[in-house]
């Protein structure tokens, strides 16, 4: 907006012209912290848990609440539980079952790779 543009707005016009780019950088702003929360909840959903992954509204609520969300409440939870932590060793062991197969490597399929 050029300074003569500015200088012939009535006050009305420059008040609902801030009013628009405040909502604008106020629902980038928005967006941009909705995208990450998905991000969050994919990469949260992708590691093993012995109960199931909650649901995207479950998350939403009590994972990572957002002041815009209806009933935002800072919950003092703790999220880690460290007894709850499976090993590598356990995993792979867990794999394994699942898929059937061993987790040693076998020497002759390296020299095959011609690695």
């Amino acid at each position: 907006m050029s300074p003569s543009e500015f200088w012939r707005l009535t006050p009305n016009e420059f008040y609902y012209i801030s009013k628009h780019h405040s909502n604008h950088l106020s629902d980038s702003y928005q967006t941009s912290w909705e995208q990450t929360r998905l991000l969050v909840y994919y990469i949260f959903c992708s590691y093993p848990k012995k109960n199931k992954n909650p649901n995207f509204n479950r998350f939403k609520t009590d994972f990572m609440p957002l002041p815009w969300d209806k009933d935002f409440k800072v919950k003092d939870t703790e999220f880690f539980d460290p007894e709850k932590v499976v090993s590598l060793d356990d995993w792979k062991d867990r794999l394994s079952k699942l898929s059937g197969a061993t987790t040693k490597v076998n020497p002759e399929d390296i020299a095959k790779m011609n690695i």
